[in-house]
Order: C-alpha cells, then structure tokens, then sequence
C-alpha cells in the first residue's frame, strides 16, 4: 500500500476517526483544527478508514479502522524507516483509542515493544475546581506579561520566556498562553502556565524550583492560572498526570478537579541502548526485577551501554534481596561512570541499602563521579 499525506484544508475527512481522541488529547485536535503544525497520514486520500496524526516533534494518535492490515505494515515500515517523522526522531509517543490498536502497536515497528506509561486526566470547570489558597507570607503572585522581566533579577525560566513569545505573536493573547509566577527575593520559584489551548480547553503545566517544593507553592499558582483560565473562555482545563506522581495527583485532588480519563502513553524508541535501558526501567517500575535482569544481559553487551546495564541490575538485585550481588553491579556501574545522585536516591528497590556504610560509600562515589564530570 502506498500511504498518503493529507493537505491541511483536508484535515475535516478524517476527523470522525479521532473525534473520542481529540477531546481527550488537546495536540490531536490541535493538529486536525490547524492550530498546531502536523501531518496526518492516511491510507485513502478521498475515504480515508485508518489514519496516523503526528504533531511536529513526536506525538502519535493512530485512529480509524484498526484492522486494516495494509496500512498498519505500511506505517510500520515507514516509521522504522523514519518517513515522516524525520532523522533526528529519537522516540514516538502515541496514543491509541482501543485494545485492537494497541495489539497493532504491540507488533507496528519490528522489536521495539511499546513502553506503556499509565496516566491520568483531570479536568477543571466552574462545577469542579475549589477556590485559590492564599499567597504564603514572603512571596509574591505575578501575571506573565511583558512587565515581569522588570521584577526578576537575572533570566526568566525558559518555559516562562516561552509564553512571552507565544503572547507577544498573538492577535489574542489569551488563546496563545498565559500564566503566573511566585517571586521570591526577585526569583521565580514557582511557576504555571496554560500554553496549548484549543477552542474553549486548555492544559496547564507547572514547574517549582527543587529547594522550594513542598510550601504549597505549586497549589497556589496553579489554583491562580486554572482560575483565569476558566474567567477567560476556557470551560475545561486538563491536567494530565503520570499515575505515580503521587504528589502531582494529589494536587489536582486538593483542586476538587475531576478524574476524566484514564489511558496509557506508549514510548517507542529508535536508539537500541535508549530502548534497552528504558524498558528496564519500566520492567523495575513494576517490580519485575527479573525481567529487568534479562533486558540489562543485552544492554551490558552494548557499547557504552555498561554504566546504566550495571546499575539497573543492581536495584532489580536488591529488589530480590540480593544486597551483595547489589552492591556488587552498583559499584561496576560506578566504575562505569554512573554519576546521577537522584536517580539512585529516588530508587526504590535500593531503599533497602538506605543508611547502611555501604549504602555512604555509594553516595560518596557518585558525587565524585559528579564533580569529575
């Protein structure tokens, strides 16, 4: 089969095929209402019954008939050639609207299984969001506009520059972006901000600094940009959230926001170690620790790919209480160069070595492992 590439005035013919999909995932309908740059890819210009839309950078939405044999071996061939989606594609990420497409994923590109990563979407509205907390003592809340540049001291946060540009092009601003900011002593430290909008819903983001997470920051300039949104035109606000970022969930919980959908976002990656090492990953994410053992066999082999094979072999080791054998890769890891303090604290099958002299004498090799690097 020979795949075709839809023109934009086009888009309208395959919007029945994602209309479950553009509701629930804001660059899907982005791109099908031309607000946003993508492709969409079809297997019949003028009835087109499967469909892939792609937004410029790697977001997948697969649509349509799923049985469609001929289109799912030619998009599979496409991508492993990196048609459409361009050489410098490390990963897709997609999102597929049933069990059958998911069983097509499973088998779309040849030995590159689907990382599938749980998550929830929540949804702010007039009828499903509690008011704004207050402002803590020592910080102060600031709209993102052209004046706050003025009130930092040193560079805006790039996400934060990132809705300037997005406002200052815009005819409407609020339909580009906007958001607010916490200053302290002339700092931003915490920071929201709605910048994929499309028609009357939006998705909001947050960033706060490491040193000061934990003060309910994060409540209250979400609580403040959800609240203008929701002034401004806006009827629905998502928050879309990784399932084990407890925090995150339990924020949204706090917002009296409302658990709309549940999928899960599935990474698929070109690099052969990148590959290897993030499905280890999810294997020990799920506490398959042996499984994780059997990925790290085939990443050790790799070039290069000995400091993250050691190290994810480790943890999976002291997740089946081997502490020797733990200790053993995790210092052949070190060996290797693993310099990455947070991954190993935030570890937890490695929990198990927590406040033991082996578990310092580990602590202190990766910081000089940091400080060489």
């Amino acid at each position: 089969m020979t795949l075709h590439q839809l023109s934009p005035e086009h888009f309208s013919r395959v919007q029945p095929l994602f209309s479950e999909q553009a509701k629930h995932h804001l660059f899907c309908g982005g791109v099908l209402a031309g607000k946003y740059t993508g492709q969409v890819i079809v297997d019949d210009l003028a009835r087109p019954q499967s469909a892939m839309v792609f937004k410029a950078g790697m977001w997948c939405y697969l649509g349509g008939n799923p049985n469609n044999i001929a289109f799912n071996q030619a998009l599979g061939e496409a991508l492993s050639a990196k048609q459409f989606v361009g050489e410098d594609a490390w990963a897709l990420l997609f999102n597929v609207p049933s069990d059958e497409w998911r069983k097509v994923l499973n088998t779309l590109i040849p030995n590159r299984r689907p990382i599938a990563t749980p998550r929830y979407l929540y949804l702010a509205n007039v009828n499903h969001f509690n008011p704004p907390p207050p402002i803590p003592d020592g910080f102060s809340l600031h709209f993102i506009d052209e004046s706050l540049a003025a009130k930092v001291q040193g560079d805006l946060p790039e996400s934060v520059r990132e809705v300037l540009d997005l406002r200052a092009t815009s005819q409407n601003q609020d339909e580009a972006a906007f958001g607010y900011v916490l200053l302290h002593d002339h700092a931003c430290v915490s920071w929201a901000m709605v910048d994929c909008i499309v028609g009357t819903h939006g998705e909001v983001g947050l960033e706060t600094e490491a040193t000061y997470r934990r003060r309910g920051l994060g409540m209250v300039v979400s609580a403040e940009t959800m609240r203008y949104g929701l002034a401004h035109g806006l009827t629905d606000i998502h928050w879309d959230v990784v399932s084990y970022n407890i925090p995150s969930v339990q924020m949204a919980e706090k917002h009296g926001l409302q658990l709309h959908f549940e999928y899960d976002q599935n990474l698929i990656i070109f690099n052969q170690m990148s590959y290897l090492a993030n499905l280890a990953w999810d294997h020990l994410d799920k506490s398959e620790f042996e499984a994780v053992i059997d990925v790290c066999e085939s990443l050790l082999a790799l070039k290069n790919g000995q400091k993250y094979g050691y190290f994810l072999s480790g943890a999976a080791w002291a997740g089946l209480g081997q502490k020797e054998k733990a200790l053993q890769q995790l210092n052949q890891s070190l060996d290797h160069g693993w310099d990455s303090l947070t991954e190993m604290e935030i570890c937890t099958p490695l929990q198990v070595l927590h406040g033991t002299p082996e578990w310092e004498a580990l602590i202190s090799r990766v910081m000089s492992n940091m400080a060489a690097n």
